[in-house]
This record gives C-alpha cells, structure tokens and sequence, in this order.
C-alpha cells in the first residue's frame, strides 16, 4: 500500500513537473564552494528543466575570483519556475529532448572547469513511473485473486 502510494505520489509530481517542462525552469541541486588560494572553485550538481521539455541531470565546476562574502562549502540551490533558459539545439535529437552536454561554455570572468549534462524529454520519467505504477497494482490484484 505505501509503495503503491509513493510510487503514485511520485508519478503526480512527474506528470506536474513533465507538464510545465515546456514554458518554465526549474533547477534543485547541491553547491559547493571550495577555495583555492586567491580564487573559489564553485562546483555544482544539479536536477533541471530548462524550459524546453527535457529533463536534465548533471553540473559543473567553475573558478571565479574570490567573492566579499563568505565561501560556503555547501548550499542547496534551486530556482522554481523561472523563466525559461533553453539551450540551442545542435541536433534532432536535442529537439526532441535527448541532450548530452560535456564542452564547457564560455561565460565572462569564469573559467568552467568542467561540465555535463545528459538529458531526457521530461514525459519519459512520468511515463515510467507511471506504469511502474500500474505493474504493482496489477501484480498486487492478480496475487489476491489466486486461490490459497
């Protein structure tokens, strides 16, 4: 029962966030700051939807000069539906929201030292947990109706 609800529970929240995938971004993740004599290393992993109807896991480090306030070693981040922030296809498979992101961008003052990204159209992990979903109910019913 509480799997079948979590599972349920799980697959809403997919759907929500599948559905708003294409108008919105949203980003949570983790930020960790590390500093490196005159500069910080700034290294972050995050979930996103950019905005463009794929979902994304990934991160990157950047180095930037050393700020006025205090480095944080580690921060949750995360922006919920902001405008969105789509990346330029290269590909047709990046239009239909497979991507696979390892360059580095360029960005001013910040040297990226690393980053990648792999992503998925935002529909696809709705429609599994969705018919993980169905499975366990239907393998739940089916065991109760068999004859002990």
């Amino acid at each position: 029962m509480v799997r079948r609800v979590g599972l349920a529970s799980l697959t809403c929240a997919w759907v929500v966030m599948w559905l708003s995938s294409y108008s919105f971004y949203t980003s949570l993740g983790l930020d960790m700051d590390r500093l490196e004599g005159s500069i910080v290393r700034y290294t972050y992993l995050r979930v996103r939807w950019p905005g463009d109807g794929s979902f994304r896991v990934g991160g990157g480090a950047l180095l930037r000069p050393l700020p006025d306030k205090p480095v944080e070693p580690f921060d949750l981040g995360g922006r919920f539906f902001q405008p969105p922030r789509q990346s330029m296809p290269r590909s047709v498979w990046n239009r239909i929201g497979f991507w696979w992101v390892d360059e580095p961008l360029e960005q001013d003052e910040l040297l990226n030292t690393w980053v990648f990204w792999v992503g998925i159209p935002s529909w696809m992990p709705a429609l599994l947990t969705g018919a993980g979903a169905v499975a366990l109910t239907a393998g739940r019913r089916s065991s109760a109706q068999q004859p002990v």
